[in-house]
């Protein structure tokens, strides 16, 4: 790589935490794009060549990675620059050439009471064991909120925590608790492999960042029905429909005993967006349900369709809506009215709900 086109891509770089951005996408005959809350902007008015891009990216990969790349056409992996900024970096291939998608990751995890969930979701630091679901669309925060509550428990107790993530985001140290970080593909062989090796493992908290088929889901309930804690991120744009998809992964001879043991390791379910204030920025508004009796009921028999209805009457016991959070936003004239309607999945909910003041 040339002098130039190294300090124009560090120069790219620093931009994503000065100007706020979360990504850097690098694709062959466009210019640099910086992702800055929900705008696109152009990083630099020079046009990016394919090879420009390979001899950016290629010299940071490690050979097996080159030949992973090579043969899947795609990899996806973490790295930190020698500047300390650290990114989740996604290459792939589009019209022949290789484009990158650089995902900032912060040097720093927010504290678990500074992510901006309501303060009710303190308790779900008690939670000892069963499930706890992080859901929420794609790039929503979740793996931060998860990482989040693992570095918070890592401080207040003495436990052994197993992460299974792909790739490594957050670089965790030990602090009363011990910390061990498995990237998938390179310290274990798979997902599977990785929870299997939990289930025999003397450990307290799983770490799962991802459930996406019938498989992992029955090894994920097993560790939590074990006695286990278990943090799982998985993508879905609202609690029902997490729950809708945990169901899609078993055919009908098999609903019921999921059922059964669902109903009683789930503890607790945060689904999340990220939406733009009214100076830009993103503000986090969450969806929440606890398990509860009337939860517990509606799974069992197989009624998500009152799940709705259950999170939003429930507030006593600490749930609440995307619409409730959005309203609440509203009224305190941190999100406007037209940003909440956009990111709502029931206007006539959100009108409600506002005409509740």
């Amino acid at each position: 790589m040339s002098t130039f086109d190294k300090i124009q891509f560090e120069n790219l770089l620093a931009l994503i935490p000065e100007h706020g951005a979360s990504d850097l996408h690098l694709s062959a005959g466009a210019q640099p794009i910086l992702r800055v809350g929900e705008e696109l902007v152009a990083g630099s008015e020079e046009i990016l060549t394919s090879l420009k891009i390979e001899e950016i990216i290629l010299p940071i990969l490690t050979e097996p990675q080159k030949i992973y790349l090579s043969e899947k056409r795609a990899l996806m992996f973490g790295y930190t620059f020698p500047n300390g900024l650290r990114f989740k970096i996604n290459l792939f291939y589009q019209k022949n050439s290789l484009a990158a998608d650089l995902h900032y990751i912060a040097g720093t995890i927010k504290k678990f009471k500074d992510l901006g969930l309501p303060s009710s979701v303190d308790k779900v630091a008690e939670i000892t064991e069963g499930l706890v679901i992080i859901t929420g669309h794609f790039q929503a925060g979740k793996t931060t909120t998860a990482m989040s509550l693992v570095e918070y428990l890592n401080e207040i107790k003495q436990m052994k925590i197993i992460t299974l993530e792909e790739p490594i985001e957050f670089i965790l140290a030990n602090e009363r608790g011990l910390i061990q970080q498995r990237e998938i593909g390179r310290d274990t062989p798979s997902f599977i492999d990785g929870l299997k090796d939990c289930l025999e493992a003397n450990v307290e908290v799983v770490v799962a960042t991802r459930i996406e088929n019938k498989e992992e889901a029955m090894l994920i309930l097993e560790l939590a029905e074990q006695g286990r804690l278990v943090v799982a991120v998985t993508s879905a744009n609202s609690v029902v429909s997490f729950l809708t998809k945990m169901f899609s992964f078993f055919d009908e001879s098999e609903k019921e005993r999921f059922q059964i043991i669902f109903s009683n390791t789930l503890k607790v379910v945060i689904c999340q967006k990220l939406v733009p204030d009214k100076n830009g920025q993103l503000i986090l508004v969450p969806e929440i349900m606890f398990n509860n009796e009337a939860v517990r009921l509606a799974i069992i028999n197989n009624k998500l369709n009152q799940v709705n209805n259950i999170i939003r009457t429930s507030g006593e016991e600490n749930m609440i809506s995307f619409e409730q959070s959005l309203a609440a936003f509203v009224r305190k004239g941190q999100i406007t009215l037209d940003q909440a309607m956009k990111h709502t999945e029931d206007p006539e909910e959100l009108k409600r709900k506002m005409a509740e003041e």
